[in-house]
């Protein structure tokens, strides 16, 4: 069965619309591959050490000092990453997430989509994976920005939290593919990581409709790292490296 997935979803990527591919080579942040100025870099407003950054083929997210620093890369809004007409899959390959100074636990990153380009926690409308060593959440906001309910979260009570995916660490290879659905007024989701080895997947629908993203079927992607943790010593950080970013339809 897992050699099976795996070989479906190489195929289904082989025979894609790439949108883009980031492979982080060269030294500017800002560039995508061939695409020059495509993301931005949103950091905490007081906090200057968090970084982000390319080093040999890699994307380095430096979240460091400050309790919750945190530091994202932003893509445009782009027609391409809307999906209520068409399944877009976001992809993520070589991840590794590293914590020092504070819990393994609170350090994570997020890969998100939204309908305007900012951090995913003050996007109005958002559909975000977080990850931390050990488990996957995902969950989706229409009501703005509300830092005391995130759309993940742990305790199953809120609307908007769709799926909790216990995981052996971090996974290496992740990806999210949002699009739309048979039932009239739900998109569907499929996330599939590999874990320790292992292909593990979730899927199933969101009741949201094109209307409720703001009415244009549109996105930003949006991947973020950042310490869920008070400690502000001077060498405490997360670091979320990532070898490859691809968007596909």
């Amino acid at each position: 069965m897992g050699v099976a997935l795996v070989a479906l979803l190489a195929s289904s990527v082989a025979s894609a619309e790439v949108v883009f591919s980031d492979t982080f080579d060269g030294r500017d942040i800002r560039r995508a591959g061939a695409i020059p100025n495509f993301w931005s870099v949103i950091s905490s407003p007081d906090e200057q050490t968090s970084v982000a950054s390319k080093d040999q083929g890699k994307l380095h997210l430096l979240a460091t000092n400050q309790a919750y620093a945190n530091v994202a890369l932003v893509s445009p809004v782009l027609d391409k990453l809307g999906f209520f007409s068409r399944p877009v899959t976001i992809a993520l390959d070589d991840v590794k997430l590293e914590s020092q100074g504070i819990p393994e636990g609170e350090a994570r990153f997020k890969i998100s989509l939204a309908s305007s380009p900012t951090t995913a926690e003050k996007a109005g409308s958002v559909i975000s994976i977080r990850i931390r060593s050990g488990l996957l959440l995902m969950g989706y906001r229409m009501d703005g920005f509300n830092l005391s309910s995130p759309p993940e979260t742990l305790a199953g009570d809120h609307v908007n939290s769709v799926a909790v995916m216990p995981l052996k660490g971090v996974p290496t290879k992740l990806s999210l593919t949002l699009g739309p659905s048979p039932r009239e007024g739900f998109i569907r989701y499929e996330i599939v990581a590999l874990n320790d080895g292992l292909p593990v997947s979730r899927s199933g629908t969101i009741p949201l409709t094109i209307s409720q993203w703001g009415g244009v079927n549109s996105a930003a992607l949006i991947i973020d790292a950042r310490r869920d943790s008070e400690t502000s010593l001077p060498d405490s950080q997360t670091n979320l490296s990532v070898g490859e970013i691809t968007a596909t339809r």
